[in-house]
């Protein structure tokens, strides 16, 4: 399990760090930053499983760096000094929120429930298997987590998704919207390979939907409802071969 500490002050950074270490073993700690631009970087490039965010940080507070975020698919522990902002806190589905001084049994109670909340999300991964075993789900169908439950759709009635926050939208071909109560990469792993791919980070699309590649302005692709999509430039290659089947 790898975890990112984002924390301004030198000797609150140390000790988190060395605590972890001695006392959590199993949680390998992949970085340790200090400011809101440094946090968003490390974030995209070392992908954490727990983010351990300081509020008041160099250039910004924690807070600022979340609204930066397209996705939020990590679990999410607050280490501050100030109480005031639990309540604006949980509102990011953060995990727990950690009081400055924090003691040892406070850590680790916070490390076990970022490890159950990342331990329900591979479960869902399973849903899929799960359902088609017990309920005889048809192929072609996928169980979806939304804000009321778990609904079951048809792989080619959905256009595409992305990525909010800790959520994603989900666009049907009818034109309907559906929040998904679970991030962007817990529903990629459900999804069939064959008809979805991810050219951004934050979207997948259904290819069987994809209408057009424009080079213009970077790249984009063009959706059969008219909806522009980024490309990244390391996906480009990839999504051209499986356009052209090359």
């Amino acid at each position: 399990m790898r975890a990112l500490i984002i924390e301004n002050e030198e000797d609150a950074q140390s000790l988190l760090l060395t605590l972890i270490r001695e006392y959590v073993p199993e949680v390998k700690v992949v970085g340790c930053v200090a400011t809101v631009k440094e946090g968003i970087q490390a974030i995209e490039e070392l992908e954490p499983d727990i983010l351990f965010l300081d509020i008041d940080l160099d250039d910004g507070t924690g807070f600022d760096l979340l609204d930066q975020l397209e996705e939020i698919d990590f679990a999410l522990i607050f280490t501050t000094a100030f109480n005031e902002y639990a309540i604006k806190a949980f509102k990011y589905n953060a995990v727990d929120y950690l009081l400055k001084p924090f003691s040892i049994d406070e850590l680790t109670q916070s490390i076990e429930r970022a490890k159950i909340s990342l331990s329900s999300e591979l479960a869902y991964n399973r849903i899929k298997a799960l359902v088609n075993q017990v309920h005889g789900l048809p192929q072609g169908k996928i169980p979806i987590y939304t804000l009321d439950g778990i609904n079951v759709y048809q792989v080619n009635e959905i256009i595409r998704l992305e990525a909010d926050r800790s959520y994603c939208n989900m666009k049907l071909e009818s034109g309907k919207e559906i929040i998904v109560s679970k991030p962007l990469k817990v529903v990629e792993s459900i999804l069939p390979l064959h008809t979805f791919f991810r050219p951004h980070k934050s979207h997948i699309i259904n290819i069987n939907f994809v209408s057009k590649y424009i080079k213009e302005q970077g790249g984009y692709i063009l959706m059969s409802n008219g909806d522009e999509i980024p490309i990244s430039r390391r996906k480009k290659d990839e999504f051209i071969s499986l356009l052209t089947g090359s």
